[in-house]
C-alpha cells in the first residue's frame, strides 16, 4: 500500500470531524504502531483477495485483478484497523473484515460499472427467498439450483461474492454470523442491485411521473444500502472474540440488532449522513463522467427532485420542518456552499440523535456505539471521493462481460 495514501487516510479518519470524540485522545501518538499493524493485514489481505479476485474474473489479465486490487485496497484494509484503533491486535480477523468489505465494494463497483454478470450475481444469493451463504441460504437450505441457472461468467462472480462467508465465520462467534450474513447480502448488496436497477428505469422514464412512482423506494434504498452497519457489526464481532476474562461479554449481534431506539437512529440519521457523504464525494462519477469509475447512477446532489429529497430527509429522522425546507433549498441550489451547509447539517443530525440515545442503552452498547461513531468518521472521508481515496486516477478494466 502507497504510505502516502494510508497515512492521509488514516489521519483523516482519525482527526473526528463529525463527533470529535470518537477516538482516544491518545491516538495520533500510536500512529506508527497502528500504521505497523494495517502493513500487516495489508500483506495477508493482498494475498487472501487476489485468488478470490481471479476466481470471480476468469478472463481478466493479471493486470486487470492488480488494478482492481489497487482500487479497492486502500479503504478495505486502512479503514478496518484505523476504526479498531489499536485495541485490537488480531490480525488474522481484522484481514477478514478487510476482504470481506473488499468483495462487497468489488461487487458494488462491478454492478456501478455496467457488469451484468454481477448483477445477475447479486440477484440471484436470493434466489430461494432466503440469503446465500456459500452456497446455501441462511437456514441452511441450498441455494444451487438458482445458481446453476445463470451464465458462467455470472457463476464466476456469485462464487467470488460468496467467499465472503468464509470471511464472516472467522471473525465472528456463530450466534453473530447469520445476522452479518443477512446484513451483507440482502441489506447492503441485493439493496444495492434493486438501486442499479432503478437507476436504469430512470434513463429510460425520465419524467415527474418516475418521482411520483419511485421517490420513497429510492430515499429508503439510499439510506439502507450503504455498508455502516455491516461494518460496524463485522468489527465488533471481532470485539466480541476479544473479551478480557472477567468482564461481562458483550452483547450479541441479535439482541443489538432488536434495540428500536438504537437501530432507529443507525438506520436512519446514521446510515443517511453516510449515503450524503458518500453522494456528495462520487456525484461526478455518478453523472457518468469516468466511465472507468462507473456508468450513471442515481445521486441525490444530481437528482434532487423535491419529492425525493422530502422522502429522504424524513426517512432520515429529521423532524424540524424548518430546517428541512432549508435543506431542501440547498440541495436545489447546488454548489460548494450548499453543499457544505448539507454536510454540516448532516453531522449535526446524527451527533444529536446518538447523544439522545437514553443513558442505559448507552451503558449497554457503548462499544458497538463507539464503533458506529469511528464508522461514520470513515464514511465522512468518502465526501474527497472514490477516486481520490484511490491514490491515482484509475486504469481501465476490460475483462469480458456479459
Amino acid at each position: 500500500m502507497q504510505s502516502s495514501t494510508l497515512l492521509r487516510l488514516l489521519q483523516l479518519t482519525w482527526r473526528s470531524p463529525v463527533f470529535g470524540d470518537a477516538y482516544p485522545a491518545t491516538i495520533l501518538t500510536r500512529t506508527s504502531a497502528i500504521t505497523q499493524q494495517i502493513e500487516e493485514v495489508h500483506v495477508r489481505f493482498l494475498a487472501r483477495l487476489e485468488p478470490i479476485l481471479k476466481q470471480g474474473m476468469p478472463y481478466a489479465s493479471a493486470a486487470e485483478v492488480q488494478e482492481i486490487m489497487r482500487q479497492i485496497a486502500p479503504k478495505s484494509t486502512a479503514f478496518c484497523s484505523a476504526i479498531a484503533a489499536g485495541e485490537i491486535r488480531d490480525v488474522e480477523r481484522l484481514c477478514a473484515a478487510a476482504v470481506s468489505i473488499a468483495l462487497v465494494y468489488w461487487a458494488d463497483q462491478g454492478m456501478d460499472r455496467g457488469d451484468e454478470a454481477m448483477l445477475a450475481a447479486v440477484r440471484s444469493l436470493n434466489g430461494n427467498g432466503s440469503h446465500s451463504t456459500n452456497g446455501h441460504s441462511a437456514n441452511g437450505s441450498s441455494n444451487n439450483g438458482s445458481a446453476k441457472s445463470l451464465h458462467p461468467l455470472a457463476q464466476s462472480r456469485l462464487a467470488a461474492v460468496q467467499r465472503i462467508h468464509e470471511e464472516v465465520t472467522r471473525l465472528s462467534r456463530p450466534e453473530d454470523t447469520p445476522v452479518l450474513l443477512d446484513c451483507v447480502f440482502h441489506e447492503t448488496l441485493q439493496h444495492e442491485a434493486r438501486m442499479r436497477e432503478l437507476s436504469q428505469l430512470y434513463l429510460v422514464q425520465a419524467s415527474p411521473v418516475f418521482w411520483d412512482t419511485y421517490a420513497d423506494e429510492i430515499a429508503r434504498l439510499s439510506i439502507i444500502n450503504g455498508a455502516f452497519i455491516y461494518v460496524t457489526s463485522a468489527i465488533y464481532s471481532i470485539y466480541r472474540l476479544h473479551q478480557q476474562p472477567g468482564y461481562p461479554l458483550l452483547p450479541p449481534l441479535v439482541e443489538i440488532f432488536n434495540q428500536p431506539a438504537l437501530m432507529t437512529v443507525l438506520r436512519g440519521a446514521g446510515n443517511a449522513a453516510i449515503r450524503v457523504f458518500d453522494d456528495l464525494g462520487d456525484r461526478h462519477i455518478d453523472q457518468g463522467q469516468y466511465p472507468e469509475w462507473g456508468e450513471f447512477y442515481l445521486n441525490i446532489f444530481n437528482q434532487p427532485d423535491t419529492r425525493l429529497v422530502r422522502s429522504f430527509l424524513r426517512q432520515a429522522g429529521m423532524d424540524d420542518e424548518h430546517c428541512r425546507q432549508s435543506v431542501l433549498a440547498a440541495f436545489r441550489a447546488g454548489g460548494r456552499v450548499s453543499h457544505t451547509y448539507i454536510t454540516e447539517v448532516f453531522k449535526e443530525l446524527v451527533r444529536d440523535q446518538l447523544a439522545q440515545l437514553p443513558p442505559p442503552i448507552w451503558k449497554r452498547y457503548r462499544t458497538f456505539l463507539t464503533l458506529s461513531k469511528r464508522v461514520i468518521e470513515a464514511g465522512y472521508v468518502n465526501t474527497l471521493g472514490d477516486i481520490a481515496l484511490a491514490g491515482t486516477a484509475p486504469l481501465q478494466v476490460k475483462e469480458i462481460r456479459l
